[in-house]
């Protein structure tokens, strides 16, 4: 892999005015075999250079001159590749005074800057972690730990580096490298991901609000420089502080390129890691890349950023202007949040920035514009104008159709048994029901993904299976099949109607059924007088059937 992982413990020197004291360095956590990675040990830092005070910040050189009971911790990690993350990991209970890291370019140190401990992190790990640096074209990066008690916390150092490559230049250069085409959002295929990283399935959850955060570090970043930037969050987040994934659910450079952070599709509300608690599970989380507390955004990184999350609000019919809930507020933060939020609504910190937290009502409103006159396509293969495509959208929005993870619907595939089943299931509401403990067919285990809608469809007398006691799940569904699916569905009420179609005569398995349906206009056929019982019904199709199923006839509660 192009990056290279450096957890240098922060041997930090420990200085208590007037009697410098060394310190043990804390247990290292052996990262994944698959990220390269090396342990630096540190040295005491001199009385000498303490005396020093041009060399501390100026805050913590100021609090040396007034005060005895100081310990200072620090430490330093040569940067061997372009682009890095670096973060402080300190115990769960530590309550350090100040914060600070700082990087030298051509053997010049810059500025020392104040970092904040991370609160995202619920310390469940044993530790804590500060708010990640990023870090680009720099030789080496120093950090130091006040402590205000005397007492050193024992905090590390950790830094994540990636080789900037060939292809990270070219990154945005083809169309297949998009996860999705409107609004464009690259792929982490784009950026390089380390699939191998991922420790555990992608959990699903919901989207009530959006809430935006900024990464901190470099606003001096290159274009060829982001994915590299990207691998290193996906380290850090993963091998770092043991996270699944990346925490972001899509990430914006200041070139107004969007980028999948977290796996699972950017089309699904994946749960993301960004925020505290519940709130993971309910707002998606969009992160600028770079330091707004100290910088201004660029426009066209803001103008991607409301695309993206008026694409997302507007799929999951989220009123921009409306209000959500999370974790239940931390560090004096709320439990209820505007749908749009930025991290300090929750939290106590800064992120993201003054500079764009000052725009937030300016956001929600560019954001309401674009959902009032912009109709984002639901799925990559769903153009706006496709025939279905409202039905199409309507089957996601009611989510009876989720899709799959690649952002496709495939409306031109037809409906297997299985789907068909999950389709009917949720039309009906996804009604309670513990299905049984052996299953009603021979080929659908109870460990089927779909074993519970399948059971229910037996249970409620829609689906009855074949004479030899199979459901057959993969197979496909037939026309004059779904037919009777939607008849049983609403009861199988009487009718009068007739099916004037060429190829269904009376004695043609399920007329009434389909009779049933075109007398109820759920079905018209085709152009030519044909039904074409025996075909199988396609994706697209079966939206709009279960559409006017839904619209005429309210949604089905069937009584088995």
């Amino acid at each position: 892999m192009p990056f290279r992982t450096h957890i240098p413990v922060l041997a930090l020197a420990l200085t208590l005015v007037g009697a410098p004291t060394a310190l043990a360095a804390p247990p290292v956590t052996t990262p994944a075999p698959e990220v390269g990675s090396t342990e630096v040990a540190l040295a005491e830092l001199p009385s000498a250079e303490l005396s020093e005070l041009s060399d501390l910040p100026e805050e913590v050189a100021s609090e040396l001159e007034t005060t005895s009971d100081l310990a200072v911790e620090t430490a330093s990690q040569p940067l061997t590749d372009e682009v890095a993350v670096a973060a402080l990991i300190l115990p769960a209970d530590a309550d350090p005074a100040s914060l600070w890291v700082r990087s030298t370019a051509d053997g010049q140190p810059e500025a020392w800057e104040q970092i904040q401990i991370d609160p995202t992190d619920d310390g469940q790990s044993g530790t804590v972690s500060s708010e990640p640096v990023i870090i680009s074209s720099k030789d080496e990066v120093e950090a130091i730990v006040v402590s205000a008690d005397g007492e050193p916390v024992g905090a590390e150092l950790q830094v994540y580096s990636s080789v900037v490559t060939a292809a990270d230049a070219t990154a945005s250069a083809t169309a297949s490298s998009y996860a999705w085409d409107n609004p464009r959002i690259l792929s982490r295929a784009a950026w390089g991901a380390d699939e191998s990283l991922v420790r555990y399935g992608y959990s699903r959850g919901e989207v009530t609000g959006a809430m935006i955060h900024h990464t901190a570090g470099t606003n001096s970043y290159t274009s060829a420089q982001v994915p590299a930037i990207l691998r290193s969050i996906q380290a850090f987040h993963v091998n770092g502080r043991g996270w699944n994934d990346t925490a972001y659910n899509v990430l914006v450079d200041k070139f107004g390129r969007a980028w999948e952070g977290r796996g699972g599709g950017v089309n699904q509300p994946i749960a993301g890691g960004h925020a505290w608690g519940v709130t993971n599970r309910r707002v998606f989380g969009i992160s600028l890349m770079g330091n707004y507390e100290t910088a201004t955004p660029s426009s066209a990184m803001i103008e991607t950023m409301n695309q993206v999350i008026a694409w997302k609000l507007q799929m999951h019919n989220v009123n921009p202007y409306g209000s959500t809930w999370g974790s239940g507020g931390q560090d004096g933060g709320s439990t209820f949040l505007p749908a749009i939020s930025g991290h300090r609504d929750e939290n106590a910190t800064s992120c993201p920035g003054r500079y764009v937290y000052s725009r937030m009502g300016t956001i929600r409103s560019r954001v309401q514009t674009l959902m009032n006159t912009t109709r984002y396509p639901r799925f990559r293969d769903v153009p706006i104008g496709l025939q279905f495509e409202p039905e199409i959208r309507w089957m996601a929005t009611t989510g009876i159709s989720t899709g799959w993870s690649d952002g496709t619907y495939r409306p031109w595939e037809p409906v297997t048994r299985e789907a068909m089943a999950a389709f009917l299931y949720r039309m009906a509401g996804s009604p309670a029901y513990t299905p049984p403990a052996t299953s009603p067919f021979s080929d659908v285990p109870t460990s089927h993904t779909y074993y519970k809608e399948i059971a229910w469809l037996a249970a409620t007398r829609v689906a009855e299976g074949y004479p030899d006691g199979t459901f057959r799940p993969y197979a496909t569904t037939n026309r004059d099949a779904m037919a009777a699916y939607l008849y049983r569905m609403y009861n199988r009420p009487s009718t009068t109607g007739t099916a004037t179609y060429k190829d269904v005569a009376r004695s043609t398995q399920f007329y009434r059924e389909i009779a049933w349906l075109t007398q109820r206009g759920i079905a018209t056929g085709y152009p030519d007088g044909s039904f074409r019982p025996t075909e199988p019904v396609r994706r697209d199709a079966m939206a709009a059937f279960m559409n006017r199923s839904v619209s005429k006839l309210g949604t089905p509660r069937p009584q088995g």
